[in-house]
């Protein structure tokens, strides 16, 4: 590791690496309140389509209060 101006990185570029871009296991997805990993279970919710699964009842029921706010925007493509 070693300091670049902007915060400490690997220098070996190994931080970069394709393995690190896997957000979850099979069988588990993300918590959208907390970013915990859960596995696929009852505790869950649907939002435009999609089932979202959590770790608790709480972060669930902050989630149905404002879905919004815990997902992220999808990228707009560019217009040439």
């Amino acid at each position: 590791m070693e300091y670049q101006g902007d915060g400490w990185k690997d220098s070996s570029g190994a931080a970069n690496a394709a393995y690190l871009n896997v957000k979850t296991r099979p069988g588990f997805e993300e918590d959208p309140v907390c970013g915990i990993e859960v596995k696929k279970s009852e505790l869950k919710a649907d939002d435009k389509g999609a089932t979202y699964y959590f770790c608790m009842d709480s972060c669930r029921q902050r989630f149905l209060k404002s879905p919004d706010s815990f997902l992220a925007p999808t990228p707009q493509q560019k217009s040439m």
